[in-house]
């Protein structure tokens, strides 16, 4: 039987069955599209012109490649300084991450405060060793007095 999944069938004034007409019309939308583009190909190609070009002679020269990269470093040794007497630093004889050695200069201490200690020491002795003088002298005429019995 001719039905068609709707139902319906379609027929022709004689009562046969019409028969689809959507390969003719495929057949002819594909024709034309491939006309279309045969003639559009060859017209777009005559309208389309080549583009101009400008070229240079290349420079030959030797150059320096840098190449920077964002990183960060991290001593294999470290080493904590810290320092036996307290002060102010009046000079830093070494730069941070240079090589040191043993024995070497790396910070001078402002001398200042040090050297008023020095003096006030100094003058300490000073009056010290004279009154110790005074003390022997004071003790040496003691003993002449004690001699001579005059003393009290």
């Amino acid at each position: 039987m001719d039905t068609p999944a709707n139902g319906r069938l379609h027929r022709d004034a004689g009562g046969r069955p019409r028969r689809s007409a959507g390969w003719l019309s495929c057949a002819t939308g594909s024709a034309a599209f491939l006309l279309g583009m045969a003639f559009s190909s060859t017209a777009f190609a005559q309208d389309q012109q080549l583009p101009v070009v400008t070229a240079a002679k290349p420079v030959v020269r030797d150059i320096i490649e840098d190449d920077e990269f964002v990183g960060r470093f991290e001593a294999v040794d470290q080493v904590a300084i810290r320092s036996r007497v307290s002060g102010y630093l009046d000079k830093v004889s070494f730069q941070d991450g240079a090589l040191v050695n043993k024995g070497d200069l790396l910070f001078t201490i402002d001398q200042r405060p040090y050297q008023a200690a020095y003096d006030a020491a100094k003058s300490q002795v000073d009056v010290a060793k004279s009154l110790l003088e005074f003390t022997k002298m004071q003790l040496d005429r003691a003993n002449e007095l004690a001699k001579t019995g005059n003393i009290s």
